[in-house]
């Protein structure tokens, strides 16, 4: 009887291991920003540095609120159902000192503007999202520029939900031409999607 019942205590333990771990608001926030977790890569290159952040769809919501202390439970459910339609990213592009997203490897002073016309609306044609099976152009894209107020260069991404790839790895191909570059890749494991923790209110 006594080894019957060490066995299911240990049978329920290895259960309760497996079962997805619940956040509060802060602390899923801190947990999705954390690199550690995997949601976060970034990859150096000789002068600028990629980084790709994955951010589920409650994360995304929650960053909607601006730092509201007690989120409401409706909107967020309802806000968080909306936006998983979509696979949610945001890419930085990273310039050492010196270096210039807008300004580096030109020619003539017009292509200072064409750089600009680039990565405002351009660039998508050069991103793509391997999922899977499944190679996936940007649904969603928005360049928020520095305007030299710090290193990084932003951009907003989203891409459409592959279907059967819930558990595949996520991995962002840019050709960066523009910055002298062949192709560069970033990959946020399958994996750590999968271990993400629960939203707990």
């Amino acid at each position: 009887m006594m080894r019957y019942l060490i066995v299911s205590i240990c049978a329920f333990g290895m259960l309760a291991s497996c079962a997805p771990e619940q956040l509060q608001p802060a602390d899923y926030r801190a947990y999705v920003d954390d690199p550690s977790h995997g949601l976060r890569v970034s990859k150096a290159m000789p002068k600028h540095t990629f980084e790709l952040h994955y951010r589920p769809a409650p994360y995304v919501a929650l960053k909607e609120l601006r730092g509201a202390q007690t989120p409401d439970t409706t909107w967020l459910n309802e806000r968080t159902s909306k936006l998983k339609n979509l696979q949610h990213f945001v890419f930085r592009v990273k310039c050492s000192p010196g270096e210039d997203l807008l300004k580096g490897h030109l020619t003539e002073e017009q292509d200072y503007y064409n750089r600009i016309d680039y990565y405002h609306s351009y660039m998508p044609d050069d991103l793509r999202l391997i999922d899977g099976q499944d190679t996936l152009a940007p649904a969603l894209f928005h360049y928020e520029r520095a305007y030299d107020i710090g290193p990084y260069h932003t951009f907003v991404l989203a891409f459409p939900v592959a279907e059967g790839s819930e558990s595949s790895d996520k991995e962002l191909i840019w050709n960066a031409w523009t910055l002298g570059y062949g192709p560069v890749h970033l990959r946020v494991k399958g994996s750590a999607i999968e271990q993400l923790p629960q939203l707990y209110l």
